[in-house]
């Protein structure tokens, strides 16, 4: 059984995402393999045939977006305002099917934007940052 205070992280959670988060689909990619079977390291990725796409919640976080390093119990006003230098999406790590690899094409619906993921990093309580980087 969870901790009250996990399942109040969770409910807040639940709360942010409904309020802010908007839709977002992940296309798994994977690198292709040689004729040997080994993974060509050297070959850009393709869809993968192992992986299925599907769709997600996440809130968006813009370049240029102040970010605060800090535990959630801190105020802003104890640390310094650093600026995010690529684009992100805060996802809670109930919405997805997977943890999202290095490659994988990750589409904003209400734009129609592409990125690439270049980083997965486990935040807390249950949240994760998803980096990216902007496919043109």
């Amino acid at each position: 059984m969870p901790s009250l205070f996990a399942a109040l992280a969770s409910a807040a959670s639940a709360t942010v995402d409904a309020v802010y988060a908007e839709g977002f689909t992940i296309e798994g990619r994977a690198r292709p393999a040689t004729p040997a079977g080994r993974v060509d390291v050297n070959a850009g990725t393709v869809p993968s045939t192992v992986r299925v796409s599907y769709p997600f919640q996440g809130i968006w976080i813009a370049v240029g977006a102040v970010l605060h390093a800090h535990g959630r119990a801190m105020s802003d006003a104890t640390t310094r305002g650093v600026v995010a230098e690529q684009p992100m999406v805060d996802v809670d790590l109930h919405s997805l099917l997977e943890r999202p690899q290095m490659g994988d094409i990750v589409r904003r619906d209400d734009t129609g934007e592409r990125f690439t993921v270049t980083r997965f990093k486990a935040v807390d309580f249950g949240r994760a940052l998803v980096m990216l980087a902007e496919l043109r």
